[in-house]
């Protein structure tokens, strides 16, 4: 399967997923979830006997102390990315269910699936310079390819098992396409009344005394000019593929993320008081 094959297929999976209804999307997450399990671990048991876990580290001073942080934020990144929407996949949880079993079936998920794939990834990238196969696999960071020669010894099932897991990678996608697409209904004349109670709450928390009558009214919701507070430093210290930040390039480490964090933390409460006291909302 050709690149551009790739992304059309993948494309029309989110897509169709994605506009059936959160109804589907837990149908799918469901089913894929085993499915990939079941591959991972056929993974597993084709790579683990070619894992070299005494590979030692060849970076050194600032490299590799900017390696281990940028891996230490990347790790991070990703549930604190997903965290804040969580609550768009639990509509159909009965009001009784128990809070506490709640967060820790939550926590298990995110624990269980990032660790067991992280160390996957560590054991086949270590491994790189002993098997010289996956090493041309992985040339110019092509995950696929890589995959590709790690499944060979199984042949035809591999080159299925390939393809499988690429494909499962839209159950990845899926949610990070349906919850910005909750976020996009804010720019509508009339906001989704869960978005603005949201809202609601969080104004109550900052002590403006946020008007309920007012929900559905866009003129009264936040510009967000305070959130750039934030915003601008994640684009000054990211260390991406395509983009370095002219901070992170001097360290070099990906810092986008802890930055924007603690600055927005200390700086945004002004403007966010500047924005409320200049536009009224």
């Amino acid at each position: 399967m050709s690149v551009i094959v790739g992304i059309v297929v993948m494309g029309v999976l989110i897509w169709v997923v994605s506009v059936a209804g959160i109804k589907y999307v837990h149908y799918f997450e469901k089913y894929a979830f085993f499915s990939q399990v079941c591959v991972l671990f056929v993974l597993i048991g084709v790579a683990a006997p070619h894992f070299d876990m005494s590979a030692a580290n060849k970076s050194r001073g600032t490299a590799l102390i900017g390696g281990r942080i940028s891996y230490f934020f990347l790790c991070a990144s990703e549930p604190l990315g997903w965290a804040p929407n969580v609550q768009d996949y639990f509509p159909y949880h009965p009001i009784s269910t128990n809070r506490w079993g709640n967060w820790a079936m939550i926590l298990l998920g995110f624990a269980a699936s990032k660790i067991s794939v992280e160390f996957i990834g560590i054991g086949l990238g270590v491994s790189l310079a002993a098997n010289p196969a996956w090493a041309a696999g992985f040339a110019g960071n092509n995950v696929g390819a890589l995959l590709y020669e790690v499944y060979s010894p199984l042949g035809a099932f591999g080159n299925f098992c390939t393809v499988f897991i690429g494909l499962g990678i839209a159950a990845n996608i899926i949610p990070g396409s349906c919850s910005p697409a909750f976020g996009a209904q804010l720019l509508s004349a009339r906001p989704r009344p869960r978005a603005a109670h949201l809202l609601d709450h969080a104004r109550h928390i900052r002590g403006t005394g946020y008007d309920r009558s007012k929900w559905n009214e866009k003129e009264y919701l936040p510009l967000g000019i305070a959130a750039l507070t934030g915003w601008v430093w994640a684009v000054l210290c990211m260390s991406q593929t395509h983009f370095t930040g002219p901070i992170a390039a001097l360290i070099p480490a990906d810092l986008g993320l802890p930055v924007s964090a603690t600055w927005a933390a200390l700086v945004y409460p002004l403007p966010r008081w500047w924005e409320l006291n200049k536009f009224g909302r």
